[in-house]
């Protein structure tokens, strides 16, 4: 679920050159300057995530700001990660990013499942499946199918909760990600099905 995309030539050199950037420390522009570079960016490597925290949230673009966000994941409380990420969401999709906006949804849903709020989870995955009518993306389904079957689970909403484990399961041919598995055997193990587990 993360944001980030590959190591390509293209970022390989941008990250390049932000790194001179940054090392100049004489520039008083270099930072704004590093910042305009990342954010031509179409994507960003996750093995460099490290540099997107030497550059203000202020001067990045909501979809780096994400990424920069990422890269804090279990670092910074919950609800103060989850009130970020709403921010974010909303500005990507008032910008008309909806994939993006969906990816930080995602990650918005998952700091509301730590924070034991399966309501608010479901409302979200309500919204952003009416974003994605039209996208196939599997991977995306699969999430939403087992973020709302973990949530009906909490709400003790059993039904629900079994369609939603059922949808996951038919994603599950067109997912060839061992970690789908694991989480689908995760999620099977929470509504005790451990034969199917």
């Amino acid at each position: 679920m993360s944001p980030f995309g590959p190591l390509t030539l293209e970022s390989t050199n941008a990250i390049e050159r932000v790194e001179n950037l940054l090392a100049d420390k004489q520039n008083p522009d270099a930072v704004r300057a590093a910042a305009q570079v990342l954010n031509s960016l179409p994507s960003y490597p996750a093995d460099k995530k490290d540099i997107l925290k030497e550059i203000p949230e202020k001067f990045l673009s909501p979809r780096k700001k994400l990424d920069r966000l990422y890269s804090y994941i279990l670092e910074i409380p919950a609800l103060e990660f989850f009130k970020k990420l709403r921010n974010i969401r909303k500005s990507l999709e008032k910008n008309g990013y909806f994939y993006s906006a969906t990816i930080a949804g995602l990650l918005e849903i998952l700091a509301l499942d730590w924070m034991h709020t399966p309501e608010e989870e479901l409302r979200i995955i309500s919204t952003l499946k009416s974003r994605i009518i039209g996208l196939y993306d599997p991977v995306l389904r699969f999430r939403l199918a087992l973020f709302s079957a973990k949530a009906y689970a909490q709400l003790l909403q059993v039904e629900n909760a079994y369609e939603s484990a059922k949808k996951c399961r038919r994603l599950l041919r067109s997912l060839p990600y061992s970690n789908s598995l694991e989480s689908y055997g995760v999620l099977m193990t929470v509504l005790t099905d451990y034969k199917e587990a």
